[in-house]
């Protein structure tokens, strides 16, 4: 090799590995919060030093590196023992999903895009701003004074979401006044949907937001699309909405669509009652839980160039299934994976970084 090129490929390796170190940093502060806050509520959590040693040396030997640690420890603290084929998020994000899901990752969050790409008419979208210009579902020109007896005339408020929104970020609720007022070509380009109203059953956890039911679907090549993880996701009673920061995640059985006994705050806090309405969990059954996997299983198959999804699902009153996002770049997997995993088993991921 000549000494250049020699020189080339070292600096490339140092700005690669300079990368994944600040890729992994947030991420890994995240981990060793969640275990502090398990560990603080209950000390039988602590690994020892036996298990700690376990997973450094699946996360070298098997993964190729200890930066995936952290989370490992989060799951095994809460389990009780190490399991292999743990996710860890970081290599979930850092290496699973750019390889599996390509170049075309992000395309999940083009909110603007979603109803076109799938072609569902389970998505309730009414209609798009983009490159500051009004359009309907269909691609037609809509004139800006029409709109507010459009959205309004039968509606009390809609949402705005905007590209590339995540965690409950980029989401605006507009009244009629709220709308009227709105600088729109200060937000870039945004969807506008139908609010959703829950399945009164959902009414019993709690009111205010709309419960989310996050399912998982794994299409390997040349294969059905699966579901791999099923999670409930349910509102604090001051929330008008979902948002990542201050929602309860609620594993659930992907096989019954029974529920798990606990859930979790964004803090790692365990729940086994909502703590604002005092919903117990366990044993309960989500309905319709059946029939929003095989709608998600369906949608995937029709998009195979990404081999996971998760899917944000709501369940109407009239108990139809409604896909209110979808995520191709990075699905959140830590929460199931730390109560019911490993989930992601015998895919062959752990191989995945050269």
């Amino acid at each position: 090799m000549k000494p250049i090129q020699f020189l080339k490929n070292k600096f490339r390796k140092s700005r690669k590995a300079s990368w994944n170190k600040a890729y992994d940093a947030p991420i890994n502060r995240k981990a060793e919060k969640a275990y502090e806050n398990l560990v603080a509520q209950n000390p039988d959590y602590k690994c020892s030093a036996a298990q700690t040693k376990k997973i450094t040396e699946y996360s070298k030997e098997v993964l190729g590196s200890s930066a995936f640690a952290p989370w490992l420890k989060v799951y095994t603290a809460y389990q009780g023992e190490f399991k292999e084929g743990w996710m860890p998020d970081n290599y979930f994000g850092r290496v699973v999903c750019p390889k599996i899901n390509g170049e075309f990752r992000r395309l999940g969050d083009l909110k603007t895009l979603s109803k076109r790409i799938l072609q569902t008419d389970t998505i309730p979208d009414l209609a798009y701003y983009i490159n500051r210009v009004w359009t309907s579902v269909e691609g037609e020109i809509l004139v800006k004074s029409n709109l507010t007896n459009f959205f309004f005339s039968e509606r009390e408020y809609v949402f705005l979401k905007k590209n590339y929104s995540l965690q409950g970020n980029g989401i605006i609720k507009l009244n009629r006044e709220s709308f009227e007022n709105l600088d729109f070509q200060k937000l870039g380009d945004f969807v506008i949907q139908e609010p959703i109203q829950q399945a009164d059953w959902f009414d019993q956890i709690v009111t205010g937001s709309v419960a989310t039911l996050r399912i998982t679907t794994v299409k390997l090549i040349g294969e059905k699309a699966k579901n791999r993880v099923s999670q409930l996701r349910v509102g604090r009673i001051s929330n008008e909405y979902i948002k990542t920061k201050d929602c309860l995640r609620i594993p659930i059985d992907r096989q019954t669509g029974t529920f798990y006994p606990r859930a979790f705050g964004s803090d790692f806090t365990i729940f086994e009652k909502h703590p604002d309405t005092g919903y117990s969990f366990e044993g309960k059954i989500l309905p319709e839980h059946e029939k929003a996997v095989r709608l998600c299983e369906k949608l995937h198959d029709q998009v195979g160039m990404f081999q996971i999804i998760g899917w944000d699902v709501a369940i109407n009153q009239k108990n139809e299934i409604q896909i209110m996002e979808w995520n191709t770049d990075h699905p959140g997997v830590v929460f199931s994976e730390m109560a019911t995993g490993p989930h992601f088993q015998g895919l062959g991921w752990e191989n995945l970084l050269v």
